[in-house]
């Protein structure tokens, strides 16, 4: 104490102690008091984290290992997921934050943060089906962001990176990396419609020997524009006519005529 006749002392223990003051008048009478002041243990407790990270995208494979030292046990565990546990597993990526309280009671707090790879990145350019019916089809797959190499298991089978020589759908391919991380790719080729043609109208001859014949045909489906042969494609009569115009062949003697229509993926119909 600072003094023990001053009117306001100053002290400072190092442990809880109780001072007694005692003031006297002029006439001799006294009082006396008592004065507590409280000293609280010094709270040492401290505290580490090991973090165990993410190993893939989206993953809940993180850990993270807590260690209490110079503490009094028995303690109690906050973690900002309302684990309550002193250790936590089975984590996503984020941000973690524990609060530890000892039997002192003392309160202490740590965060720790669990990080995660980045996500991965998988897009293709795909070929699409020329003629309908055919296995003209292409995928090229190209994949990012993860640790080489990768295995490919696609869901017709295939194990290679690209697909070829195949028809219309949806593909659907898992990307394995050599972390043993996987994602999932999916992806549709589409064919045009069917090529077609129809008859819309014939005018027959009148009389035996004529070659005034004439028919109307018309294309549909397919991609157009369209070609018209009605000699198997050896020459084309009319080219590049727009989809939905009919076509004329007139001048024509008795007999049939078989036309050929070729659309701009050089499919043919007859």
């Amino acid at each position: 104490m600072s003094s023990a006749t001053a009117s306001n002392p100053t002290a400072a223990p190092t442990t809880t102690t109780t001072y007694t003051v005692t003031v006297t008048d002029l006439g001799g009478c006294t009082a006396s008091d008592a004065v507590i002041i409280t000293v609280n243990n010094c709270c040492g407790t401290t505290l580490t984290t090991s973090v165990t990270q993410v190993n893939c995208p989206g993953a809940s494979t993180g850990a993270i290992n807590l260690t209490v030292t110079l503490g009094t046990a028995p303690y109690t565990y906050n973690w900002s997921n309302s684990a309550t546990t002193e250790d936590i597993s089975v984590l996503p990526a984020g941000t973690y934050t524990v609060t530890v309280i000892d039997a002192t009671p003392c309160t202490v707090t740590a965060t720790a943060i669990v990080t995660a790879p980045a996500a991965w990145s998988i897009t293709s350019v795909n070929t699409n089906i020329t003629c309908p019916c055919d296995a003209s089809g292409a995928i090229n797959l190209s994949v990012s962001g993860a640790t080489s190499p990768y295995t490919y298991l696609w869901s017709s089978g295939a194990t290679t990176e690209d697909l070829s020589l195949i028809v219309d759908g949806a593909y659907t391919v898992t990307v394995t990396d050599s972390k043993s991380c996987t994602a999932t790719y999916t992806t549709t080729l589409t064919e045009p419609a069917q090529l077609l043609i129809s008859l819309v109208s014939q005018t027959n001859l009148n009389c035996f020997g004529q070659t005034n014949g004439q028919f109307v045909v018309q294309a549909s489906g397919g991609v157009g524009p369209f070609d018209y042969s009605n000699n198997g494609g050896g020459t084309w009569n009319f080219t590049d006519v727009a989809g939905g115009t009919p076509v004329t062949y007139s001048g024509l003697s008795a007999g049939t005529v078989t036309i050929t229509v070729r659309d701009a993926n050089s499919c043919l119909t007859h």
